[in-house]
């Protein structure tokens, strides 16, 4: 399997980890995703999908517990995204798991709204506690 080729993300407000783990891409993002990482998330989340693609991962694992806001352009890329994931070939789909907490009440709403959109690809994990 090849390296990881999605770079780490930090800005004053946000921040995001991509990390590798075998067939298991995991994402952590953290902070505020506003207007200020709009374009570079938007980009990233175009890039994800094909290095998910290329590195053959069989999941996506998306820790959101410590991500407190995310505007609406911000959430459109991670929209794109699941599109791009759920329209793959059989033989390329990969599962995303969203962790989410639930004390945030956007990311309940948000999503439920995003598992609907694809459930046979999404799972969503809901902590109902704040993560320190």
């Amino acid at each position: 399997m090849s390296e990881l080729e999605l770079a780490e993300i930090q800005e004053a407000e946000f921040v995001l980890r991509p990390r590798l783990d075998g067939r298991c891409l995991h994402l952590v993002l953290s902070g505020s995703a506003d207007g200020q990482v709009e374009s570079i998330l938007i980009q990233f989340f175009r890039r994800l999908h094909a290095e998910a693609l290329r590195l053959g991962v069989r999941e996506v694992v998306v820790d959101l517990q410590r991500l407190d806001f995310m505007n609406s352009s911000c959430f459109k890329g991670f929209i794109v995204w699941i599109d791009a994931a759920s329209s793959a070939h059989v033989l390329d789909r990969y599962r995303i798991r969203l962790r989410s907490n639930t004390s945030f009440h956007w990311q309940v709403r948000s999503l439920d709204a995003l598992r609907r959109m694809a459930p046979s690809i999404i799972d969503v994990e809901s902590i109902a506690e704040a993560v320190p």
